[in-house]
């Protein structure tokens, strides 16, 4: 089941790989605004970052895996599907990034943006929980990483750091998204 998953995964990555990465261009052969495409690529791809995870997780609680190479080939596959999951992410951040280019900074975009880095550290936590044989690592290492995720915004000051990063951009461009 998990390597029809990740056939599935790397069918979707390359016939979308240009859809996913293509930035500018893809908003110009397509028509999208800069809103319509990072809002797509944002709650599509984490949705599935989400299901993925939920069912690397699920696998990894009942998957047998007694002999040596049963392991590795389920460590293998599901490295494979968090390395595609993790392509995902990147290609939701990149469409994030061009929206905040295009019109600034909010507080609903800089959380966007934190929010897939955390869910990020969170797949590579089940990764190395895995590889490492050490299901404690994720089970305590993910709502750690909450915690300290909550801890580093609250220190972020993140009204502050928009609004450098908003004024800093408008002095460069002269563009600003009033409204928001």
């Amino acid at each position: 089941v998990l390597a029809l998953v990740d056939a599935l995964f790397i069918a979707f990555v390359c016939i979308q790989g240009a859809y996913l990465f293509g930035g500018r261009d893809t908003l110009e052969r397509t028509g999208m605004t800069f809103a319509d495409y990072a809002r797509r690529g944002f709650f599509e791809l984490v949705t599935v970052a989400c299901l993925a995870l939920a069912f690397l997780w699920a696998l990894a609680l009942v998957a047998r895996r007694e002999r040596p190479w049963q392991l590795r080939v389920f460590n293998g596959l599901c490295a494979a599907m968090v390395i595609l999951v993790l392509g995902m992410l990147a290609s939701a951040a990149l469409r994030m990034w061009l929206y905040e280019q295009a019109y600034g900074f909010t507080l609903l975009r800089l959380l966007t943006h934190s929010f897939m880095a955390w869910l990020a550290v969170v797949l590579l936590l089940f990764l190395a929980s895995l590889l490492l044989a050490r299901p404690r690592l994720f089970s305590l290492g993910a709502p750690a990483s909450a915690l300290v995720y909550l801890l580093a915004l609250n220190l972020l000051n993140p009204d502050a750091l928009i609004v450098r990063e908003n004024i800093a951009r408008y002095q460069a461009t002269g563009k600003l998204d009033a409204p928001y």
